[in-house]
């Protein structure tokens, strides 16, 4: 006779298929697992670069690139409007102080020389005629002064006599009116001659200051254009290489016109360029290493200014000592700005994998192993970077590039 199988009868051959199957997926994940550990990512030893965290001083700094140029550089300029007659040196040539470098005809400024001297003689000559004139109108006021003068004491004495007889009664008093009237008239002919003197005097000082100022100006612009001939060679004012030149014998150039810069080769500072983002942690006095192919040489920020790139900002720098051998004009150098400084922190050199600072992740190298880690990185130089937190002394860090294996947590290492 038939049984009904229980439940648990049902389900058991489910929970054996369920069991097998587990089974099987854990077998194929220890083999996936092993294969994984034998042939997964892997690189080779000699791929890749390392560096070992250590303790130390660390620089924070700011990279540029520059250029040596002069320290002193003098440009020279036309002082007339004229033609260049001959030009004495070639671009790049060196020069020595007080040596011809272009000679101008200047015989349009020799006209003016003439035109300004003839100015002034004749002004020299109308300042002798109104001096003349002004004394001569003084000397004839004095002299009419003197002759009311004597006018007054005469009628004084008239109307003194006047006076005593009319106290007998032998002089009307009309005529003894008319008097006194012709005493004070020539008093005040007197007092207005006076005040006429007073003020020639005053014009013709004030006329001769006039002409003396006239004279002054004509005689600086004569003194100014006899400079200007005999600026007719215009000559080095240094020592050192030209560095710009009109070259070109029968050209006309301009008054103030530059002619030829010459930029003395005895002392030497960097001018270099940086981007504006790195302006908030600039500023003047700060040191500056300065490295070319072959030398390194100290430094100091001199000014900081912007460009007219809106993006980029100017940097002087003045070198420690601007008359080293090493430098010549337009050597091209690496810079760094130190704007910090520490004394002692954990760091590590720098490589591709380490390029910025803040949270990152590197490849710690683990025996045959490198083990993906979280690290956070402080302030850097060229050369290093500092470790803030993630990483200890001795360990050894993969610093090339790693962005192949960015999403793994290990790779392998061949030997």
């Amino acid at each position: 006779m038939d049984r009904d199988f229980s439940s648990a009868q049902r389900r058991r051959p489910l929970l054996i298929g369920i069991a097998k199957a587990l089974a099987a997926i854990g077998v194929v994940a220890a083999i996936g697992w092993a294969a994984l550990q034998m042939f997964g990512p892997s690189v080779e030893r000699a791929e890749i670069r390392t560096a070992v965290v250590e303790r130390g001083p660390l620089e924070a700094t700011v990279t540029a690139t520059g250029t040596i140029v002069p320290r002193t550089e003098q440009t020279l300029s036309s002082p007339v409007s004229a033609e260049i007659t001959v030009v004495h040196v070639a671009l790049g040539q060196r020069v020595h102080s007080g040596q011809p470098i272009i000679s101008l005809d200047t015989r349009a400024s020799e006209l003016t020389l003439r035109t300004l001297e003839e100015q002034l003689a004749v002004k020299n000559a109308e300042m002798r005629s109104q001096d003349l004139q002004r004394a001569d109108a003084i000397r004839q006021a004095r002299s009419r002064r003197a002759l009311l003068q004597i006018d007054l004491e005469s009628r004084e004495v008239r109307l003194g006599r006047l006076q005593r007889l009319g106290e007998s009664g032998s002089v009307s008093e009309s005529d003894l009116l008319e008097a006194e009237l012709d005493v004070r008239r020539t008093g005040v002919e007197i007092e207005q001659t006076d005040a006429e003197i007073l003020s020639l005097e005053a014009r013709r000082e004030a006329e001769i200051e006039r002409l003396e100022l006239d004279y002054s100006i004509l005689d600086s612009q004569r003194a100014d254009q006899a400079r200007r001939v005999e600026m007719s060679t215009v000559t080095a004012t240094i020592d050192g290489i030209v560095t710009s030149l009109v070259h070109d014998a029968g050209a006309v150039v301009q008054e103030n016109q530059a002619l030829a810069t010459i930029a003395a080769d005895d002392a030497f500072r960097v001018e270099a360029a940086v981007s504006d983002f790195y302006g908030p942690q600039l500023r003047p006095g700060q040191p500056a290493r300065i490295s070319s192919s072959t030398n390194e040489f100290m430094g100091r920020v001199n000014r900081i200014l912007p460009t007219a790139e809106t993006s980029t900002l100017e940097l002087f720098i003045e070198l420690d000592d601007p008359t080293a051998p090493a430098f010549h004009t337009n050597l091209r150098v690496d810079i760094e700005i130190i704007t910090a400084e520490k004394a002692d922190v954990l760091k590590v050199r720098r490589g591709p994998a380490l390029e910025s600072a803040g949270v990152g992740q590197v490849y710690v190298v683990e025996g045959d192993r490198a083990v993906r880690r979280p690290v956070r990185f402080g302030m850097s130089e060229r050369r290093e970077i500092e470790i803030v937190e993630g990483l200890e002394p001795g360990e050894e860090i993969i610093i090339s590039d790693t962005s192949t294996f960015e999403r793994l947590t290990e790779i392998r290492i061949k030997q």
